[in-house]
């Protein structure tokens, strides 16, 4: 069980080697769409379409071999790792930080999307949701967000320009592409062409913003920024926090998604000063704290359910709590409470983080994006804290 930093960089040795040995490529959760071997009826209607996700999703033995699913690079894990290793070597790793970092930097350059726009990133198969259904290449603000936060991770560790420049591409991307009214005034979609507010994309986007208006000196991406946190501000609950999407088929909370969402408003907060921004994150982050894990400190899935207990809520949890520690006393604690539990519940000495656990059974299958590549990052981050 990890109680140090050494501790902790055997088990971040590990799942670097793991990810590293694979070419940071593997699978994910909601592939299933990109199966070569499904019969053309299941992909014609959502309900089929979302069938077959679901079906590949929950399953605990892997179907893709059967599918004809490959393992490959994600744009979003490329994302997520390439920061962990901003945080390694934060933490003073020994190992290759900035040679691997600034590696998946530079292919995440080159494969850009160029389906819709080549300033943004999007998922690597097709993706159907209650809410909408996108095309593999697509660009949505939750890769191109987690991809730009690893750039301005490098571009403030090496001052290369060529990241920033990326970066800003990506905000324009943001600007123009993806800017909404909704009722609460401006704010940013999922995908082009779906104006359902999904309350963690905006967020994202609103911390993306503000961080590099910060760094850049633009008080109009401040301003943009800060105007679609008031947006979300305006739907958190008496409680403190927000549904998934305001549609009345997204009305839960689950603690990833509001992970994701304080979160965003906490950079928001960190480039504005804002007070009405630090007010709801220190409420969110209470309500978060109290409503969305057990007594013994284990992240649940939603306000109402403990299972399935995920891995990717878990990696959330620990990224936010280390983060946003000033918003709550107990963020810190609670960080290493959830990586401890994690660590002994759910991670395989080989290197990897299993799934989730069901009632009934523990889905062991390792997904890259999902699984392994949020909690590499947390768990450098916790590393990097801890050395501070």
């Amino acid at each position: 069980m990890m109680t140090d930093l050494r501790s902790l960089f055997g088990i971040l040795n590990a799942m670097e080697g793991w990810l590293y040995e694979r070419g940071y490529a593997g699978i994910d959760p909601f592939d299933g769409l990109a199966a070569c071997r499904l019969p053309s009826a299941l992909r014609a209607r959502p309900r089929t379409r979302q069938l077959v996700v679901q079906a590949v999703k929950r399953s605990p033995l892997d179907l893709r071999p059967l599918l004809g699913v490959r393992p490959r690079r994600l744009a979003k894990a490329a994302g997520l790792i390439s920061s962990g290793y901003a945080q390694l070597e934060a933490a003073g790793w020994k190992g290759p930080a900035r040679e691997r970092g600034t590696g998946l930097l530079d292919w995440l350059l080159v494969h850009r999307t160029r389906f819709c726009d080549a300033r943004a990133w999007g998922y690597e198969f097709d993706v159907q949701t209650r809410w909408a259904f996108y095309r593999s290449g697509t660009p949505n603000i939750i890769v191109t967000t987690f991809v730009a936060r690893a750039l301005l991770d490098w571009y403030e560790r090496t001052g290369d320009e060529r990241y920033l420049r990326a970066a800003v591409d990506a905000g324009g991307y943001v600007q123009d592409t993806l800017r909404i009214e909704c009722a609460a005034g401006a704010c940013y979609c999922y995908v082009p062409g779906v104006t359902t507010l999904i309350h963690n994309a905006n967020a994202l986007a609103a911390g993306f913003l503000a961080r590099l208006g910060g760094l850049t000196g633009n008080q109009h991406l401040l301003e943009c920024g800060l105007a679609a946190a008031y947006a979300t501000l305006a739907f958190q609950d008496e409680q403190g926090l927000w549904p998934y999407g305001e549609a009345p088929n997204l009305r839960w909370i689950d603690g990833f998604h509001t992970a994701y969402t304080v979160g965003g408003l906490y950079d928001v907060w960190r480039a504005t000063g804002d007070e009405a921004v630090w007010a709801s994150v220190q409420t969110g982050m209470n309500a978060y704290l109290e409503r969305l894990f057990t007594d013994d400190g284990v992240p649940m899935n939603t306000t109402v359910s403990l299972y399935p207990i995920d891995t990717h809520s878990a990696a959330s949890a620990i990224d936010l709590l280390v983060r946003a520690r000033e918003a709550d006393d107990r963020c810190w604690g609670r960080a290493l409470g959830v990586a401890r539990w994690t660590i002994a519940q759910q991670y395989d000495p080989t290197g990897y983080f299993f799934y989730q656990q069901t009632r009934s059974y523990t889905n062991r299958i390792p997904y890259v994006r999902w699984s392994q590549a949020h909690m590499f990052a947390a768990l450098a981050s916790l590393a990097a804290a801890t050395r501070q």
